[in-house]
């Protein structure tokens, strides 16, 4: 289910302050029947025949409920006279007032602010049932007070919700004070009188909608005429369902209005408009024929059953070569060799659909197989498009047939399998969905368990996490995955957990939400009742619950990111050994590097895209194909490898290796052959640089990078020193000490003039390449994991928190794991990005400047694009020197060499 494109033509709530429409409607029957039917004069005679033909073929089970609706419409004699005829007519046609209390699904034991809305419906005697009010089920969701009122009274009657219909959007109201007795009498008119249902209109007949639009409190007559007849999705419920598209505009308030025809019978219920500003007088109306089905439901059930599907997912054969795959001939003579002897078959009819996936609770399961191919429904023969004939020069889908059938009907299939023509029937039903979308008027269920809220995945809540808008998280994005999944047995539910509500219980779980919960002590969880029969069966001293992977991250904490020179891909590893691809427009993820067998703590890819290396605990560094995710060559060393750097414009790459056993930390530079053969690949580095240890203790190197032209390896270390090494001889050719701990990460901007550190020590420095001097430093109350430089601002991008194994405790640090910007030359904080619930470990952002991607201890990676605003924000200049300072020139070659040799202590 996408994108609703059908907008509800929703009661307008009392609140608002109504705009009147353009065009003033006005009244369009006459006194005189000759001028009626002139002014409902068609634009070409009727189908007769082929309109009582197809009401047989497509709406059987209807026949005798529509007869007796329309038998009994106008027996009284005193109705001859054609103005008290249309007097009884518009008197049927009443105002609906309602109340709504609509839950609210995120937080399910709670309601909403209360909303009025105003609707429109009409009079109905229902056989078997009595005479009823007839609305859209969305004019009365939810409804806790239901009033109507008829047209010229001022009294409100209190009515009844009796039955729902949220597939077609229908809904029947029980007013015992307005139909006091059986033959419904009214105050001053006489009779009030059932409206009659009639046949489905064709092409270009006149029709007129009576309701009680916005613009408005009196009765308002809108004439169009019948557009097209055709399967549409009912935006309610998201069901396709035979729908008639009209001209004539049906406004707020109009919603449950009768659309009749020029002798005043119903041929359908309108309630949805098209949600184009550039499309005008476009409305949709519930056709008769689905007004009939839903009325022989509540005459045969007393409720509303549902409207009926094969329960399988087809694909289109309108492709020539796929049809002679699927050995179908027929009337194209293509012929197939059938299975013994060099003997020909030939199907007898060339046209259908093929069965791509039976759904399991359908009576098809067990009887169609997937790759069968569906020529013919009872008879009636399936085009390749999956349309029927429906009458003379028309063709709807397949399911306009079949959701005319009821609960209980069987059908008859000819299907094409394996070569051969076969007859199998089932019988049909109504088809759960596994995500619901709707609770049928009634609260969400919800579960609660040592603070964790666990509820149902519906259509409506993943509506109000707004699923369907641009911006969604990533747990939705999952979650919005689930809505097409079949159900595969009768009860399942997706059991989400919304929120965690604070208690002692789940400390640093307060931030997991919209999660898919999998097992419970290992058992997988079928609904939400299930669910708490688990739990209350539990008596071991843990509780265990066990949740989907998720969508748009990793299984596990992100260790890097970084985008290719182009910027449009964004690369990622995580410590659930599995280096990804991510498309940076969207966020879709294209691929993984699959082959190491421990964290991946470093990744870089070469100038053109074509090869990337990784760098893994498992004490590899991997060479990738790029296009195919293929492994050319894996090159081993003595500890596990923590960095590695592709050289600019050259055919190596260098790695940084942690000490292990007798080993000590080691650099590695390997070249790298222009083809892709394994066998031209030295299994030994072209130069090996053992770092040795430092007062007697071993050291780790943390990041390693190519200076520009390659004139230099540029390593950082956990003591919180940088050193320089010639990547031809292993000289090392400078060291300093920006930091007093560990340096995590390193970043240069895209000409590598400047480069920012970022510490454990709560501190991020920028620099420059060129002389090493210290220009700014940019403080922060917990450690800096990782820092970036804006190319496009004097911004500067932090990520960081507290460390992952104290975010369980109390301190005032905990939660605050924002990106945080920073002005370049003032150093000063101006704003944060907030959306993992764990420190940041790695950032990444655009070579173009407009987004940047974060990875973080949760597994997530986000993407987040900056909006105009921030784009167009113009930086103040400033005067002089900051806060004492001395103002920065990079281009003033003199204050260079004054401040030589200075230190940090001087800043």
């Amino acid at each position: 289910m996408g994108v609703h494109v059908l907008s509800i033509a929703f009661g307008v709530p009392a609140v608002l302050a109504l705009s009147l429409s353009r065009d003033r409607p006005t009244l369009g029957f006459t006194t005189d029947r000759s001028n009626r039917k002139q002014l409902f004069h068609r634009l070409y005679p009727p189908l007769r025949a082929t309109t009582e033909h197809n009401q047989a073929l497509f709406w059987p089970a209807s026949s005798l409920i529509a007869e007796s609706i329309h038998s009994d419409a106008f027996n009284d004699d005193t109705l001859d006279d054609d103005e008290k005829l249309l007097t009884s007519t518009l008197d049927s046609v009443v105002k609906v007032y309602a109340t709504h209390s609509e839950p609210d699904f995120l937080i399910p034991w709670q309601k909403k602010h209360q909303t009025t809305s105003t609707s429109s419906g009409f009079v109905l005697d229902v056989p078997g049932v009595g005479y009823r009010v007839m609305t859209n089920a969305h004019s009365v969701e939810y409804g806790s007070v239901v009033q109507v009122q008829r047209r010229g009274d001022d009294e409100k009657h209190a009515a009844v919700v009796e039955a729902v219909g949220n597939e077609c959007d229908l809904a029947l109201l029980r007013v015992d004070s307005l139909f006091a007795s059986s033959d419904a009498s009214s105050r001053g008119n006489g009779k009030t009188y059932a409206l009659p249902l009639g046949p489905l209109p064709p092409l270009q007949d006149e029709v007129e909608v009576l309701g009680y639009p916005a613009g408005g409190d009196s009765l308002c007559v809108t004439k169009g005429v019948v557009s097209r007849i055709e399967m549409q999705e009912y935006a309610q419920a998201g069901a396709r369902l035979l729908s008639m598209q009209i001209d004539a505009a049906i406004n707020p308030g109009n919603s449950g209005g009768p659309v009749v025809n020029e002798n005043l019978e119903v041929v359908g219920v309108a309630f949805q408009g098209l949600d184009e500003e550039s499309i005008e007088n476009v409305g949709y109306v519930v056709p008769s024929s689905v007004v009939l089905h839903f009325l022989e439901d509540v005459r045969k059930y007393k409720k509303y059953k549902g409207f009926c599907h094969l329960g399988i997912d087809v694909c289109f054969l309108e492709n020539e070569a796929f049809r002679k795959f699927l050995k179908l001939g027929g009337d194209h003579g293509n012929t197939v060799n059938g299975s013994g002897g060099g003997s020909e078959k030939k199907s007898k009819r060339s046209t259908g659909v093929m069965v791509r996936r039976v759904q399991p609770t359908s009576g098809a399961n067990g009887i169609l197989r997937s790759m069968d191919v569906v020529l013919a429904v009872d008879g009636i023969p399936l085009g390749n498009d999956g349309k029927v004939p429906f009458r003379r020069g028309e063709r709807v889908d397949l399911g306009c047939y079949v959701t005319s059938l009821f609960e209980g009907d069987i059908v008859r299939l000819t299907v094409w399998r394996d070569g051969q023509e076969i007859e199998v029937s089932f019988p049909v039903s109504p088809i759960k969905s596994l995500v619901p979308s709707h609770f049928n008027n009634k609260p969400p269920p919800y579960l609660i368990c040592s603070g964790f809220v666990f509820t149902a995945l519906s259509v409506p809540y993943l509506e109000a996490k707004g699923a369907w808008s641009d911006y969604y998280t990533d747990n939705i994005s999952y979650l919005l995955s689930l809505v097409n999944e079949p159900l595969k047995q009768d009860g399942d539910e997706v059991v989400v957990l919304a929120q965690v509500l604070a208690h002692r219980a789940n400390l640093g779980y307060e931030n997991l939400y919209d999660v898919h919960l999998l097992k419970f002590d290992g058992v997988e969880v079928r609904s939400l009742g299930h669910l708490q029969e688990l739990i209350s069966q539990s008596s071991g001293p843990f509780m265990t619950f066990e949740f989907a992977p998720k969508d748009g991250g990793h299984e596990r904490s992100i260790t890097v990111v970084k985008f290719n020179f182009d910027g449009d891909l964004l690369f990622t590893g995580s410590k659930d050994h599995t280096p990804s691809v991510w498309r940076s427009e969207n966020g879709e993820r294209l691929g993984t590097f699959n082959g190491h067998k421990g964290t991946v703590w470093d990744l870089d890819c070469c100038r053109f895209t074509k090869r990337v290396v990784t760098a893994s605990a498992d004490a590899t560094a991997k060479l990738w194909n790029c296009e195919t995710g293929e492994c050319i060559k894996t090159f081993t060393h003595h500890g596990p490898v923590r960095g590695a750097a592709w050289a600019d414009g050259s055919n190596m790459f260098a790695t940084i290796s942690d000490p292990f056993v007798e080993h000590n930390a080691q650099i590695s530079v390997y070249d790298v052959p222009e083809n892709d053969d394994p066998s031209t690949y030295s299994d030994s580095p072209r130069l090996e640089i053992e770092l040795p240890k430092i007062d007697g203790k071993r050291v780790n190197a943390t990041n390693i990078v190519w200076l520009n032209l390659n004139e230099a390896l540029f390593v950082t270390f956990d003591n919180g020193s940088i050193r320089l090494y010639d990547p031809v001889t292993g000289e090392e050719l400078e060291e300093f000490f920006p930091h007093e701990k560990k340096i995590n990460r390193v970043s240069f901007n895209q000409d590598k003039t400047l480069f920012i550190t970022s510490s454990a020590d709560f501190t991020a420095k920028l620099y420059d390449v060129v002389d090493l001097k210290h220009l700014k430093t940019y403080k922060t109350d917990r450690p800096v994991n990782d820092a970036v430089i804006s190319e496009t601002k004097d911004h500067i991008l932090l990520g960081g928190g507290q460390e992952a194994m104290s975010v369980t405790t109390t301190s005032g640090k905990v939660g605050k794991f924002e990106t945080r910007f920073f002005h370049l030359v003032y150093e000063e904080e101006f704003g944060t990005v907030k959306g993992h619930f764990g420190p940041i470990n790695a950032l990444a952002i655009n070579p173009n400047g407009r987004c940047y991607a974060s990875g973080a201890e949760d597994g997530y990676i986000r993407l987040h694009y900056f909006d105009k605003s921030y784009l167009d924000m113009k930086d103040p200049v400033p005067e002089g020197p900051i806060d004492g300072e001395e103002e920065f020139d990079e281009d003033d070659e003199e204050e260079k060499n004054n401040d030589e040799g200075s230190d940090d202590e001087s800043e």
